[in-house]
């Protein structure tokens, strides 16, 4: 394995070297006529035709080109529409090439413009889709990951240049409202022409030119933007053990009416809930939201492993999403978002967490079977008019959740069932006007109303053990916990912006409401009967939060300096009560949280940024309530503090590097966060069962951290190598039966990335990957303790196009982990799959093989503090599909 690295790491040296062994030549391109030709294509190109460099003219008609010094022959090309290539040869001893193009007399119908991989204009980078593409790839996702800056997460979050997408458009319009998951996945890469990286992108027209922006966002650039022809795909699949999946995907894409919409069923693993995750910002404006504080139930206390889902997830789905867009003449537009989803999912796994005291160690042994059965439906319609003179748009959204999950416990050599049930409805509301007013300012109006009803219910059957009821001696037949929360917000602001051309003003004036109801109950039943148990075990708090917000903020561009300025006050009331602890609260607080950013543009590719905040945050509903809740069979919480205080100072610095020309990219950053709260968590660990509350005493949280990532495109070699990784570490304090201990830890992260193309045919994608967690602490006379924690992990992709349209494609996972006082892990997944192409009939078919090892369990390692948690998955195992794929 080490051997790999190395040659990860040579190849990286060498494209270093590559470009550090340079010579410039330069040249202009003039027409027969004399006239200066501007953005004329001039491209490096050796024996092969192989292309190794590329350049384009500036306005004056001249050209400058970096190229690697090399024994081989080598030619400048140039092209331009209309006129005939010319190259000249490269030689050592001239470094001036101009060129003088003559007419194509047969023009439009002979000259083929080839569209350069990757070109800059002002704060827009334009990838050409086609100069990415393979013949492995289907969607535009598939092009995307080959994209050099381009990074696709796990859950399908896109980056650039270590910068989070924040919007992603088709042809324009955000039609996923931030769920973009399926659009990557569903939209075939021949509808897409190029991809636009848009940076400071305003996508509010009425605020562009007066109000700065800082996100990114990607642009799909429909090749066909007056098509009316309904395109799509239909999938039908089946194999072994008893799988099916099938599903049709209609897509119709122009100027006017966008749809992409999906219907599916299957048992083989495909998870349909990344339709629904929410990866960017769901309209054109900073989202507004309420976060509704919540005390969850949960029926265990593992998490998933960190496998796809496919390997682990044994489950019957159904999904219909519907995601369709209307723009009438008046360029309003009209957009219908709308996703019901319905799944039967189990999970089989043993767990062991240990817990490291001063003296002891508690030690927690679980094997649970689990059931989930999930419904959702969740929906939302759009009105939106985004003009140059006013903004308007009012989003009205509807949700309803349902969960019905069971399972069977085996904890600490006890046995019961459990049933959990979670019933959530959500509605809310939010209208927004932006519109320009005479005297060149920006008037905003806008008001957010949500609405909830959170309702849970958990209950254990007989042999939970009694360790809530403070008596170990009790057999309970069985115990039920009940919580609901009917919530409501509502928000408000007038805003008025004064646009300058050095400085530009907003003033606001905002209100804030919120009310919130706890109502909890947990009772169990012994000797057949029911008992309620006393006060300390119900809730039945009234929370009420007003707050009346005062905010100037201040931006400031001049020449390559832009800042950003921002005093919000906050003047805000909040009352909680609860009668049967004589709980009446009233407290105002006066809350100044101002947040500064600089930041210099050395170029258009190449800036420094700074950012600092100070927020003070005051606790919810969920750090007050006094009578103990039931999370799960084994934790117990309550709280004997007051209302939550915390001061959170952050700093951070970024410096982004580009080289669009030559397909670089690089970033690298660093942050501090300080927090300090008048609250600490004091936890009660006990053979059974772990009490956990809150309590008036001081608190520190401090962590830093840096992180760098890299990626470039090497020309010589053809592949796109990309390299990133982040250190961070934390500090802070824990009461842990009745002992203050001071905690730390830190975590290393190094992944690369090397993907290359060899002989036209064949594409090889390899991922390693490193992660390192240390954590330790230290109570008073007592020695110190520490654990570590690292995994060492390579994926690896190579797919084979074969005569007769045939593709091979073979995708394996290879990990090494080890952690402190036990031995190390090994695993190695292996899948393929062989893909016929038919491309007269439009028809792709495929046979899948999943897990060829036929690997049945999965152990994962993780820490976290005092705590040590070993998790034992049950796995699919061995899986063959055969699947047809038809695109109309």
């Amino acid at each position: 394995m080490l051997r790999y690295y190395g040659i990860f790491s040579f190849l990286i040296l060498f494209s270093t070297g590559l470009n550090a062994q340079q010579r410039t030549v330069r040249g202009t391109v003039k027409s027969e006529g004399g006239e200066k030709l501007v953005a004329a294509m001039i491209t490096l190109v050796n024996q092969k035709g192989t292309v190794l460099k590329y350049a384009g003219t500036d306005d004056k008609g001249g050209f400058l080109l970096n190229m690697p010094v090399s024994g081989e022959e080598l030619w400048l090309e140039v092209s331009y529409f209309g006129y005939l290539k010319e190259r000249q040869q490269v030689t050592a001893d001239r470094n001036i090439y101009d060129f003088v193009l003559k007419t194509d007399p047969i023009g439009l119908k002979e000259v083929v413009v080839k569209a350069a991989p990757v070109l800059r204009q002002g704060d827009t980078l334009s990838y050409h889709v086609e100069s990415f593409a393979t013949g492995q790839d289907r969607s535009i996702g598939d092009v995307l990951r080959r994209m050099p800056g381009i990074e696709i997460e796990a859950d399908g979050t896109i980056y650039h240049n270590g910068e989070k997408i924040q919007n992603l458009y088709i042809h324009g319009d955000n039609l996923m409202e931030g769920r973009y998951g399926l659009a990557t996945k569903a939209i075939h890469r021949d509808m897409i022409v190029r991809v636009d990286i848009i940076q400071n992108h305003q996508p509010v027209n009425v605020l562009r030119g007066k109000v700065r922006s800082d996100k990114t966002s990607l642009n799909l650039v429909l090749k066909d933007e007056n098509s009316v022809k309904l395109t799509g795909k239909m999938m039908l699949g089946g194999g072994t053990p008893g799988q099916v999946d099938a599903s049709v995907s209609p897509i119709l894409l122009n100027k006017t009416v966008k749809m992409v919409n999906l219907a599916g069923l299957n048992n083989a693993g495909v998870d349909y809930r990344g339709n629904f995750r929410k990866l960017g910002a769901a309209g054109l404006t900073e989202e507004m939201k309420t976060e509704f504080a919540q005390v969850p139930l949960s029926q265990g206390t593992a998490g998933a492993p960190d496998l796809p889902l496919k390997n682990y997830y044994f489950n019957r789905s159904g999904l219909l999403t519907l995601n369709n867009s209307f723009t009438n003449r008046r360029d309003m537009q009209f957009r219908v978002n709308l996703n019901g989803f319905t799944d039967n999912n189990s999970r089989v796994y043993d767990a062991m967490q240990e817990n490291y005291l001063e003296k002891d160690t508690v030690v927690y042994r679980e094997h649970q079977s689990l059931t989930n059965r999930s419904r959702a439906l969740r929906g939302s319609l759009n009105i939106e008019a985004n003009k140059r003179k006013y903004f308007l748009n009012n989003r009205l959204e509807l949700s309803v959740e349902n969960d019905r999950d069971a399972s069977a416990l085996d904890f600490n050599a006890q046995s019961f069932h459990q049933k959990l049930g979670k019933n959530l409805y959500s509605f809310s509301n939010d209208i927004h006007w932006i519109p320009a007013l005479k005297n060149k300012g920006v008037g905003e109006v806008r008001w957010f109303i949500n609405k909830t009803n959170d309702a849970q219910t958990l209950s254990m059957g007989q042999g939970i053990p009694p360790g809530f009821t403070g008596d170990e001696t009790r057999v309970l037949e069985s115990a039920l916990q009940k919580v609901r929360i009917p919530s409501l917000s509502s928000q408000g602001y007038l805003s008025y912006k004064v646009a300058g051309t050095i400085l530009t003003q907003d003033y606001k004036v905002g209100h804030t409401y919120e009310v919130q109801h706890l109502d909890t109950r947990l009772s169990y039943r012994e000797a057949g009967q029911k008992v309620v148990l006393p006060v300390d075990a119900q809730n039945d708090l009234r929370w009420k939060r007003e707050a009346l917000l005062l905010s100037s903020a201040y931006q400031l561009k001049y020449e390559k300096f832009y800042a950003r300025l921002d005093l919000p006050l906050t003047l805000q009331r909040i009352t909680y009560r609860e009668q049967a602890y004589d709980l009446d609260e009233e407290r105002f607080d006066p809350l100044f949280t101002p947040r500064a950013s600089l930041q210099y543009e050395f170029s258009a590719e190449r800036k420094l940024g700074l950012k600092y905040s100070f927020n003070r945050l005051l606790g919810n509903m969920s750090h007050v309530y006094r009578g103990a809740v039931l999370q799960n069979y084994r934790a117990l919480q309550a709280n004997n503090a007051d209302l939550q205080e915390k001061a959170v100072h952050s700093a951070g610095i970024t410096y982004d590097y580009q080289k669009s020309a030559n397909m670089f990219f690089a970033n690298i950053g660093g942050f501090y966060n300080h927090h300090s709260a008048n609250t600490l968590v004091s936890m009660i660990l006990e053979d059974n069962i772990q009490k956990m509350v809150l309590l008036d005493q001081h608190n520190r949280v401090t962590s830093t951290g840096v992180n760098a990532g890299m990626s470039k495109y090497i020309f010589g070699l053809k592949a796109t190598v990309g390299l990133k990784g982040s250190w961070s570490a934390s500090s802070f304090e824990q009461i842990i039966n009745g002992m203050r201990m001071p905690f730390s830890g830190n975590s290393r992260v190094l992944r690369g990335s090397f993907n290359k193309r060899f002989f036209e045919r064949i594409n090889l994608l390899w991922e390693p990957a490193y992660n390192g967690f240390s954590s330790g602490g230290k109570a008073k006379a007592q020695p110190s303790f520490t654990h570590n924690s690292y995994r060492i992990s390579q994926d690896v992709n190579l797919g084979i196009e074969l005569p007769g349209n045939l593709l091979w494609e073979i995708t394996a996972k290879h990990s090494y982990s080890g952690q402190s006082g036990s031995g190390a892990v090994k695993y190695f997944f292996l899948d393929s799959k062989a893909r016929y192409t038919h491309r007269k009939k439009k028809l792709d078919v495929s046979l899948e093989a999943v897990n060829l090892f036929n690997i049945r369990n999965y152990t994962l390692y993780s820490l976290y503090s005092n705590q040590l948690m070993v998790n034992s998955y049950e796995l699919r195992g061995r899986m063959l599909t055969l699947r047809a794929d038809y695109y109309f």
